[in-house]
This record gives C-alpha cells, sequence and structure tokens, in this order.
C-alpha cells in the first residue's frame, strides 16, 4: 500500500492497514493524529417534603424538607490513528515534519521513519466531575416528657419486643430486662399511675440548612505507540522527540542531525471542594402551666479544600536487541527509561539524564461560629380570678 502526497498528510483517528508494505510520502507535512470523543452526562434528583416530616411516640414534627443533588461528568477522550502491516514494514518519509500523536504504528517487520523533525508525543484524555448537593428543613417540633412518661417508655420498650420473638430464649431475656426496669423505675411508675406527676411538654422551632460542591479533573495521557516485529530506525535532520510514548523493537536505531529529546508527559489530578452550612432553634419547656426553660443555638460555618497530585507517563525506548541513540547535539533523557541487550549512545553535545518525582499539595480552610443559651423560668402561664 503506497500513499503519496506532494503537500501535507494528515490522518486523524483513522486506520491505514495493509497485508504487506505500507509507505507514506509526503512533500511537506505528515501527521498521524487522535480525534476527539466528547462524553457528557447529567444527573439531578430533587426531593421536597412538607407536613408532618416525622412522628410516633410522644412527639411529631411539623415543617418542609427540600434536598436537590446534582451531578455531571464531561470527559474528552482521545481515539487514535493506526498505521500498520501484518507481514511487511511500514515506511513514513517527509520532506517536513512528521508528528505521531496518541497514535500507534505497528509493523510485522521494520519501522522506518525520516523527516526534518519527527515528534512522537502523546495527548490527554480529560475526565472532569462535578456535584453539588443542597438541603434545607424547617419545622415545628412538639414532645412530650417527664420522668413518669420515660419511666413508662424504658418498661413498654422490653416489653413490647416480648411480645414481637418467637424464640424462647429471648422472650425469657426480654421478660427479665422488663422486670429490671420496673425496679429502676418503681417509684416513678407508681407516680404516673396515681396521676401524680407533671408531663413536659417542648415546643420548638428550628432551621437548617447546607451546600456542598465539589470538582474534581484528571489528565490522563494517551501515549503513541512505535512496535516493530523487527527493527525500528528514525532518522531526522534536526530533532527528534519522544514524549510520553514507547518504542519497541529488536533493533533500534535513533539519529539526529541535532537533538534527541526523550521524555515523560505530565498527568494531573485537582480536586476542590467547599461546603457551608447554618441553622438555628428554639425551644421552650412548659410544665403544669409555666414555663421550665427556654433554649437557643445558632451555629454558621463554611470550609474549602484543595488537592492536586502531579505525576508523570514515562517514555520508554526498549530494544530486545541493540539500542543506537546518535545525536549531532545534546541528548536529555528525562523521567523515561531506554533498554536493551546492548545501549550506545554517540553524543557530540550533553548528554542529560534526569527523574522525575510525583508531586502532592493539599489546602484546607475552616471556619464556624455558635451561639447557645439555655434560662430557666418560673413564669406562671394559667388564668387567675380575682
Amino acid at each position: 500500500m503506497q500513499i503519496t502526497a506532494g503537500g501535507n498528510t494528515n490522518m486523524t483517528g483513522s486506520q491505514v492497514i495493509g497485508t504487506h508494505d505500507v509507505a507514506i510520502s509526503s512533500g511537506k507535512d505528515t501527521s498521524i493524529s487522535s480525534a476527539e470523543e466528547y462524553e457528557r452526562h447529567d444527573y439531578a434528583k430533587q426531593v421536597k417534603k412538607s407536613g408532618l416530616l416525622s412522628g410516633g411516640g410522644l412527639g411529631f414534627t411539623i415543617g418542609a424538607e427540600k434536598r436537590k443533588d446534582q451531578y455531571k461528568d464531561a470527559d474528552v477522550l482521545q481515539k487514535g490513528s493506526t498505521v500498520g502491516s501484518i507481514s511487511g514494514n511500514v515506511t513514513i518519509t517527509s520532506d517536513k515534519d512528521i508528528h505521531v500523536n496518541a497514535s500507534d504504528i505497528i509493523a510485522g517487520k521494520d519501522i522506518s521513519m525520516t523527516g526534518e523533525n519527527v515528534n512522537i508525543s502523546s495527548k490527554d484524555n480529560i475526565y472532569h466531575s462535578e456535584e453539588k448537593h443542597e438541603y434545607k428543613k424547617s419545622g415545628l417540633t412538639v414532645s412530650v416528657g417527664g420522668a413518669g412518661i420515660e419511666a413508662i417508655e424504658s418498661v413498654a420498650a422490653p416489653a413490647t419486643r416480648m411480645t414481637e420473638v418467637s424464640d424462647h430464649r429471648l422472650k425469657a431475656l426480654y421478660g427479665y430486662e422488663t422486670a429490671e426496669k420496673i425496679k429502676e423505675n418503681g417509684d416513678a411508675l407508681k407516680a404516673a399511675v396515681k396521676g401524680n406527676f407533671s408531663p413536659t411538654v417542648s415546643i420548638g422551632i428550628s432551621s437548617s440548612s447546607s451546600k456542598s460542591e465539589s470538582h474534581s479533573t484528571m489528565t490522563e495521557a494517551q501515549g503513541s505507540s512505535l512496535q516493530a516485529g523487527q527493527d525500528v530506525t528514525i532518522k531526522t535532520k534536526e530533532d527528534l522527540n519522544v514524549k510520553g510514548s514507547d518504542i519497541v523493537g529488536n533493533h533500534i536505531h535513533l539519529e539526529a542531525d541535532n537533538d534527541i529529546h526523550i521524555w515523560a508527559t505530565e498527568e494531573k489530578e485537582t480536586q476542590k471542594s467547599s461546603q457551608s452550612s447554618k441553622g438555628g432553634s428554639l425551644g421552650v419547656s412548659l410544665s403544669a402551666g409555666s414555663v421550665v426553660s427556654v433554649d437557643g443555638k445558632f451555629y454558621a460555618g463554611k470550609g474549602k479544600e484543595n488537592g492536586s497530585t502531579t505525576s508523570y507517563r514515562a517514555s520508554t525506548v526498549n530494544a530486545n536487541d541493540t539500542l543506537t541513540m546518535k545525536s549531532g547535539k545534546d541528548t536529555k533523557l528525562i523521567g523515561s527509561t531506554v533498554s536493551g541487550n546492548k545501549v550506545k549512545a554517540d553524543v557530540d553535545g550533553n548528554l542529560n539524564i534526569e527523574s522525575l518525582q510525583t508531586k502532592k499539595e493539599y489546602s484546607e480552610e475552616n471556619i464556624s461560629a455558635g451561639m447557645s443559651f439555655s434560662t430557666a423560668a418560673k413564669k406562671h402561664i394559667g388564668r387567675h380570678n380575682l
């Protein structure tokens, strides 16, 4: 298969695959690149309640409750191109530059690339997600308590369970617990039976709300790959750049009249979140026609967190036999690895080898404030006859 262009040859998200030799020749640039695919998912849920929010026992709450949840995902994915020969050679020649971005060159035999500059690089898959949550609740709560009622409830709980279970051992256990509760609360139960106790009625209003939001973004490098069943040869008149990509072959020969750069590409993950809440309540307790106590509390708070992780996707050049690198100027290996049964480097300039470390950053900030009060009172609120 032969593809020839007097100008540029551009492949985006495409496949050129032959059984035997595949050759691409360009009078200018050759670009073999990925296409971007976009995916988006949105989900939202909202629940509203009003009226009786909770009840049972000796208390109930009347009010309104609202919850809202939102989820969003937006991804950008690379769909790479492929140039391949099943049982032959792949040859790419360009009078100008050759660019291979997030794509694959595969040959059953040899891969040969010749150009002014050859750039073999990665492109990022980007994953973004966000969540938003809101919650509000307000209401009026009325409950009845007091020593007599609390005593009755403590006895009623195990007694009720005793009638619900079928296992005779559990019945005996709950029966024993009921008897013990009667002993513990004997005086209060006698007073309750005689009607000689004053229940406490508590009435309160409350309101609370909260918001939270989180965003995360992750970039994942999708590298290019050159895989040859036999040899890989790349020659340039200027620079050879390999970034976040892989080259595999039996014999590998990399040659540049100027520089050879083999380096890692950056991958990053960031998280941002924030939350806030506020609320308050005011309640009064009544017993025997008198105000026993007045209680209140109010609060507000907010916070935020930021985090990021920077890591690296290494380039690898792996020769099963001999790896040869020849540069007219500098050769740089940054956060990457080269390997072979034999490795030869002929560098006319500087040879630089540098490792890269994963970096993590995190910050957090929280602010909160609140107050509460409680007062006891004996003010009579019943009617007086004069």
